[in-house]
């Protein structure tokens, strides 16, 4: 749901030509999809217990078949309370979609009781494609060529095992690159995350995890609306209790 309202009775004069003054207008869309697929994910780990690991690995495209439903309805309110409703849209769909190959390497080191990671993960997203669907659906695939990139993720972090007491002192860095082409470096979504894990014993851990991330997006709220530039900030918890046999 979308509104937004003339709070400040700034829009009181006729707006060409018509006697309507604007008070407030709200959107409400709704999609309802029906998703299936399958992708493999293959990889290879090469390691020296207690000194280091090389891992790649490698996923398959997911090939996803999509059913949905989707829509909006609109109503705009006016100073003379007047209301315009037009007619709501709802329409149906079902196609393909093909992400691309995921390749990524990865490695780790152990320095007495510290642990460093870090690891790439290569994804050239202008081979997502749309298939089986209408022709309007199939000409964005052209788009997809034109508007996106390949991107290589970034990440990487530490884990201190604190042994007298029984905790590992965790943190982290996440660097996601936008696919999209010509973004500048301030829409890549970045991530500082730590976390602190408990040996409640020798078989079982509470996990405590925290990711901050930020980064700029914008948006167009709806059709002929001016373009929205947003700065994104996201705080994520997460709690794993975790049983090993």
């Amino acid at each position: 749901t979308y509104k937004e309202q003339d709070n400040r009775n700034i829009y009181t004069s006729p707006v060409n030509g018509s006697p309507l003054q604007f008070d407030q207008f709200t959107q409400d869309d709704f999609v309802e999809s029906d998703l299936s697929g399958f992708n493999a994910k293959l990889g290879l780990m090469y390691r020296v217990p207690d000194k280091f690991r090389l891992g790649i690995s490698v996923k398959t495209p997911t090939s996803l078949r999509v059913k949905e439903s989707f829509g909006s309805t609109y109503k705009a309110f006016f100073d003379n309370n007047d209301i315009v409703s037009p007619d709501p849209t709802n329409e149906s769909g079902e196609y393909d979609v093909l992400t691309p190959w995921v390749f990524s390497a990865g490695a780790s080191i152990v320095v007495r009781d510290l642990v460093l990671s870090g690891d790439v993960e290569y994804t050239d997203w202008t081979q997502l494609e749309f298939r089986n669907a209408n022709p309007d659906v199939i000409a964005l695939n052209k788009d997809i060529k034109d508007l996106f990139r390949a991107t290589a993720n970034l990440r990487g972090g530490a884990e201190y095992d604190v042994k007298d007491l029984g905790v590992r002192l965790r943190g982290g860095f996440i660097y996601n690159t936008s696919p999209f082409r010509n973004d500048p470096s301030s829409f890549d979504q970045k991530y500082i995350t730590a976390g602190l894990g408990i040996l409640l014993s020798e078989d079982t851990m509470l996990d405590l995890t925290y990711a901050r991330g930020w980064w700029k997006t914008f948006r167009y709220n709806y059709s002929g609306s001016p373009q929205l530039l947003e700065d994104v900030t996201t705080n994520n918890f997460a709690l794993t209790f975790s049983y090993r046999y």
